[in-house]
């Protein structure tokens, strides 16, 4: 599910960080056995919706075959700036949008 509480700021992320179902940037994001990697609930919504194939390369993936991205890549995600959208304050990195939140 989509945080509602902010929203991207900047539209040039580089198309590693966004999801190709959505194509935005990563939310939750789950690594496939055949090492593509999308948004967790936009995979899940897809494999209802399709068939367990990989929505890149249509190899079978399993949800319990589903990881977690590296601790490099999720450090870049977080670094992606965002506004919130309660107090319209900006520039806050989204890995830090929870201490600014509370």
């Amino acid at each position: 599910e989509r945080n509602n509480q902010y929203e991207y700021i900047d539209k040039e992320y580089g198309g590693f960080v966004l999801c190709i179902l959505c194509k935005r940037p990563l939310e939750n994001p789950r690594r496939t056995q055949c090492n593509h990697i999308f948004c967790r609930e936009c995979l899940i919504r897809w494999m209802r919706t399709n068939t367990n194939s990989c929505p890149a390369c249509r190899k079978f993936i399993s949800i319990d075959g589903l990881s977690q991205i590296s601790g490099v890549l999720q450090n870049m995600l977080d670094q992606i700036n965002v506004r919130c959208t309660l107090c319209r304050q900006e520039n806050i990195p989204k890995g830090n949008f929870n201490d600014h939140s509370c």
